[in-house]
């Protein structure tokens, strides 16, 4: 699972965007699923649902400073329920990240059991300057490494710093140690080194989360290389007017993707090496995407706002599978959601998710049983909402463009029970950059009352019920 890899990043989609031979040759062993969204477009809320099975209306996780209960229900647990051992390698945001959490602490450790984790080579994505020890703090402390690391880092301003100090987001400044020490490689070989002394006595379930390329400010020299003399081009060939100052961090966006292409096609080299491929299913995806500054040509700068809305770049997300036998070079064009994995690892696994699971398996499209999956697409965020049917888009709120000055920051603190801002409609098939707002347009009156209906049945069905739980017979007790 990548951080903010936005779903038209990919070089299968032949848009001369960016180079991802390894992906690539994922989806050639299997299935590219090209109309894949993340049921929120921000990290926690995310990875929650997407570990829970439910929506942040169901489990209270609607932005980064929620956090899932302990022994909240998960596919997880079902696993290690029916024998699996599970890892973790690399993030997993399911505790909130603030300053000086202790991810290698034994009662991280013990809420990480409760979920369903079994072993921990965890790091904190961004947060690492704040405090945080992970993982990978205490692999660089050992190395000593800390202390030019976290220097480095802070040649960056944080939205949490006070005073306000260093660069914002989009200056880039490359990687200056070896490559040994780069976070996103530690979480690969933590991953690899596990798969290379697998002895097979147990089944696993292995979840590698890299923090790229989210914030794309750190690239590896050798990534950053292929594409220095290279054009940016918007996919689809889409003219829009970037300044100049933005540039190196578009390039630093894809050269992060070409790194984390690299690496996890590492770890699915290895799993062919190891001949697993037949009965281990191999899955890619990201927890959100991330605009490059196309919105309207607006320069957004990158952080929570250029993720924590539902235009195409920040909720259409990659997703690849591979392996277990299924049949290669399926292109699957089904709207899908990333709230459908925990189901269907679970049925790959051969036994049933959790009864508060809200999402449907995949495993009828990767069969080829079926060909439509869901109706509709529908992903939320702290008070605002988002559907899609293929077609039309209904958004009820646009972060990018609320001025209340009701939080700090639109991905952290915003309130979930005030009104959304403001309501867009766009006709995808026919303006698929969304520049088109009809919302306002009284010859689509009639849709958008449509597209309302529609979000309130989906708000409905997404709604879960306590179970019922029958105490036995009724006997009124009569004084």
């Amino acid at each position: 699972m990548a951080d903010a890899h936005r779903g038209d990043f990919l070089g299968c989609l032949d848009n001369n965007v960016t180079s991802t031979p390894h992906l690539d040759r994922i989806a050639e062993k299997g299935a590219l699923f090209t109309n894949a969204f993340c049921t929120a477009p921000l990290c926690c809320p995310s990875r929650q649902a997407i570990v829970s099975g439910g929506y942040p209306s169901n489990t209270g996780c609607f932005t980064n400073l929620h956090q899932l209960p302990a022994h909240t229900p998960t596919f997880l647990s079902e696993l290690v329920r029916a024998g699996y051992h599970t890892v973790l390698a690399g993030k997993s945001h399911m505790e909130i990240h603030a300053f000086n959490s202790d991810l290698t602490s034994r009662s991280h450790a013990e809420y990480m059991k409760t979920l369903g984790w079994n072993e921990l080579y965890e790091i904190s994505g961004s947060m690492l300057r704040t405090g945080i020890r992970c993982a990978y703090s205490e692999f660089l402390r050992d190395s000593g490494m800390l202390s030019e690391v976290l220097t480095y880092h802070r040649k960056w301003h944080y939205f949490m710093d006070s005073p306000s100090s260093g660069d914002p987001a989009y200056i880039v400044h490359p990687w200056p140690f070896d490559e040994h020490f780069d976070e996103s490689r530690f979480v690969t070989d933590q991953a690899v080194n596990w798969l290379k002394q697998y002895s097979g006595s147990k089944p696993f379930f292995m979840q590698v989360g890299y923090y790229q390329p989210n914030h794309p400010r750190d690239p590896l020299p050798r990534f950053l290389e292929k594409y220095q003399n290279q054009k940016a081009p918007f996919p689809g060939g889409a003219q829009i007017s970037v300044p100049e100052k933005y540039l190196a961090s578009r390039t630093s966006y894809r050269a992060e993707i070409s790194q984390i292409d690299e690496y996890a096609g590492e770890i699915f080299g290895l799993l062919e090496k190891k001949n697993m491929l037949d009965n281990t299913f191999f899955i890619y995806t990201s927890d959100h995407g991330c605009s490059l500054y196309e919105r309207y040509g607006h320069p957004e700068l990158f952080g929570g706002e250029a993720y924590a809305n539902f235009f195409q770049a920040a909720v259409h997300v990659p997703l690849l599978a591979a392996g277990g036998g299924f049949n290669e070079k399926r292109k699957i064009t089904a709207l899908t959601e990333t709230i459908d994995l925990g189901k269907t690892i679970c049925e790959l696994a051969g036994i049933e998710s959790h009864r508060f699971d809200q999402g449907k398996s995949l495993i009828p499209l990767l069969s080829g049983k079926i060909d439509q999956h869901r109706n509709s697409i529908y992903s939320e965020m702290a008070c605002d909402r988002m559907l899609f049917n293929g077609k039309y888009k209904l958004m009820r709120g646009d972060p990018l463009s609320d001025k209340r000055l009701l939080w700090k920051a639109a991905h952290l603190d915003r309130p979930v029970n005030i009104t959304p801002s403001v309501i867009r409609l766009f006709d995808l098939k026919n303006d698929p950059y969304e520049t088109c707002d009809l919302a306002g347009n009284y010859g689509y009156k009639n849709t958008l009352a449509e597209m309302n209906e529609l979000m309130l049945q989906r708000i409905s069905e997404n709604t879960r019920a306590q179970p019922y739980l029958n105490r036995g017979e009724y006997r009124p007790v009569i004084v």
